[in-house]
């Protein structure tokens, strides 16, 4: 008499995925403006979505870019084209909560996780091909550039400038999922 040994590993997919769109839905958006008292903040509009058998447990959000820490405070850095103006703009992460209030981070471009897990999701359950059923949760989020303080008057050397300057920079986000069966 034999007896046979099997080992079987089943795998059952699990799609766990998290990703950050501009609202215009393009891959790199950019604005313009002018520095000045009463002058309209530079707003960038995003989409976060996570999706997997659950609510993600935590989730995160940075931005990166040139940046300088001016008396505490991290600044993104925008510079002229011949790179001798380099002019500091506070910049802040922001979205509505589940409470319903506003949360607003002064991110500058400091590459700093911030928590956004608590912000105001919308769910929308799935079912894959396989049977395995899931959520999808979109939330939105504005970076925002203020255009109207006294900082971004001068340079960082403290002089005084005009003309254009530039940057560019990225938003990261990661999720996590806990405790999945």
């Amino acid at each position: 008499m034999s007896f046979s040994t099997s080992n079987t590993l089943i795998i059952k997919p699990r799609d766990f995925s998290i990703s950050i769109i501009s609202d215009e839905y393009t891959s790199a958006p950019s604005r313009e403006g002018y520095v000045g008292s009463g002058e309209p903040a530079l707003d960038f509009g995003y989409i976060v979505t996570t999706s997997g058998k659950t609510a993600a447990d935590e989730v995160l959000i940075k931005v990166t870019g040139p940046a300088q820490v001016i008396g505490g405070r991290s600044y993104c850095l925008f510079s002229s084209d011949d790179g001798t103006a380099k002019v500091p703009f506070p910049a802040t992460l922001s979205f509505i909560t589940r409470s319903g209030t506003t949360q607003t981070y002064d991110a500058g471009c400091d590459d700093s996780w911030r928590d956004m897990t608590d912000a105001l999701w919308l769910t929308t359950p799935w079912t894959d091909i396989s049977g395995e059923v899931g959520q999808m949760d979109k939330t939105t989020v504005k970076f925002s550039i203020p255009m109207d303080n006294a900082i971004s008057l001068r340079t960082v050397d403290d002089n005084g400038w005009f003309g254009e300057v530039s940057a560019s920079g990225e938003i990261h986000v990661q999720a996590t999922w806990r405790n999945i069966n």
